[in-house]
């Protein structure tokens, strides 16, 4: 049995224009259900609370029952949605994480909260650099991330010199990780990760809680 360190809300940055995949990540179809719901079903499985930072338009139609919406009035991108979420968490640690990573495993969530005593930020470090869209953040880092904003810095990371940050570091090999960090960015990225490059057009991968 997986233990829980202490308790800890989450959020979901849901708010990206998308412009490159040329529609809404958090609407596609993955599995039969849209991408959002998918990844909330995972990380309520280890969350207290959470919440959805983003447009609302993109969630009109959609069961908000496991999680709460809020609204990014200022969409100044993810370090401004990052400030809004840790403001309505309850938990002194926050789960953060980007609404285009179908992989969420709640393992790797409860490895990054596990790792967390003494640390603002526990940010997970691959081959490939760090991900501070898929980290836990303390509540205490919202002065740090208000002065970035106040300074006109957007940058996710602009802030992190002003906190304690601990990098966990993530082997090719951890199975506990495979794939989590994935993201979807682009139509060929969203064609990877659903197993087929030639899946689909985008507009076929849209959730139609209508049926077609």
């Amino acid at each position: 049995m997986i233990t829980v360190s202490e308790p800890f809300d989450a959020v979901i940055l849901a708010g990206g224009a998308s412009s490159r995949l040329g529609h809404p990540k958090a609407l596609l179809d993955w599995n039969g259900i849209p991408l959002w719901k998918h990844i909330v079903r995972e990380v309520a499985a280890v969350a207290c609370k959470i919440t959805i930072v983003g447009f609302p338009e993109q969630f009109a139609a959609s069961d908000l029952a496991l999680a709460r919406f809020i609204d990014d009035p200022v969409k100044i991108g993810p370090l401004g949605a990052l400030a809004i979420g840790l403001r309505s968490a309850e938990t002194d640690k926050v789960f953060v994480m980007a609404c285009d990573m179908p992989f969420v495993r709640r393992e790797a969530i409860l490895d990054l909260i596990n790792n967390s005593k003494g640390s603002d930020i526990v940010v997970p470090r691959t081959p490939d650099g760090i991900h501070p869209l898929f980290a836990i953040y303390s509540r205490d880092c919202l002065a740090a991330i208000e002065t970035a904003l106040a300074n006109n810095e957007r940058r996710t990371r602009a802030f992190y010199d002003g906190c304690s940050v601990r990098e966990l570091i993530i082997s090719d090999d951890n199975t506990t990780w495979k794939n989590v960090l994935v993201n979807i960015n682009t139509p060929d990225e969203l064609a990877e990760a659903m197993g087929n490059r030639n899946y689909a057009p985008i507009t076929d991968l849209l959730f139609n809680p209508f049926g077609s």
